[in-house]
């Protein structure tokens, strides 16, 4: 009966030790899997995974700035990242903003918008793209209204590590044409660019207008010279 107890009690003890023996030790105490030491006792996480740049912490980074200096309005954004060669690609969305009346204000936010978020965004080395999109209400001549992009700005990380963002954010502010030089893509919607031309337009005319010798023209005559 006792040689019976003893093996037992032997056979225990080495599932036992066989059990502890899956979860190895490393020099500090610290749990391993595979044989890597882990200082914190947690597994090793990849370097992605380390940086964290998820839908989330873009969110949280982003997500309600405002700057009326340099038309920034990040409110309420929407945010997609995505895996690409190399790296990460961001694309954050701006709904329409209450603050914005006119067209040429809409551009100018959304370029205040990407010099901000990109700006931010660059830092993180794994990011390789930005992409920037601001909505506006669009009403037809039926009086439907849809909400839709307004403007769009893409850009690399190529393009990025050229520019020095504190310089570059005035410059802007200046003129957002300075944005669509600098940038990959930036693209405004057909009606907006329409009233905007017709906007730059109605300044020239106003402008001749204004010289010695020149005659003003009647509102209906210099509406139909515009079309």
């Amino acid at each position: 009966m006792d040689s019976q107890r003893k093996i037992l009690i032997i056979s225990c003890m080495a599932i036992i030790l066989m059990a502890c023996g899956c979860t190895e030790k490393g020099e500090d105490g610290s749990a391993t899997e595979g044989g890597s030491t882990t200082k914190d006792g947690s597994l090793t996480k990849s370097l992605s995974e380390q940086r964290g740049l998820t839908v989330k912490s873009v969110t949280d980074l982003l997500d309600g700035v405002k700057d009326s200096d340099y038309s920034v309005d990040l409110t309420d954004i929407k945010v997609d990242v995505t895996d690409v060669r190399g790296g990460k690609q961001v694309e954050i969305v701006c709904p329409p903003s209450d603050s914005v009346l006119d067209e040429k204000g809409i551009v100018e936010q959304a370029a205040g918008n990407s010099v901000y978020a990109m700006s931010e965004l660059f830092k993180d080395p794994t990011v390789e793209n930005v992409t920037v999109a601001q909505q506006w209400s669009f009403t037809d001549s039926y009086g439907q209204s849809k909400v839709d992009d307004a403007v769009a700005v893409s850009m690399d990380r190529a393009n990025a590590d050229k520019i020095d963002w504190v310089n570059f954010k005035d410059m802007v502010k200046e003129d957002y044409n300075n944005l669509a030089k600098a940038s990959n893509q930036f693209t405004i919607n057909a009606a907006i660019l329409r009233e905007l031309r017709m906007e730059q337009r109605e300044e020239r005319i106003e402008e001749n207008v204004s010289l010695p010798g020149n005659v003003s023209l009647p509102v209906r005559g210099r509406r139909a010279d515009l079309q």
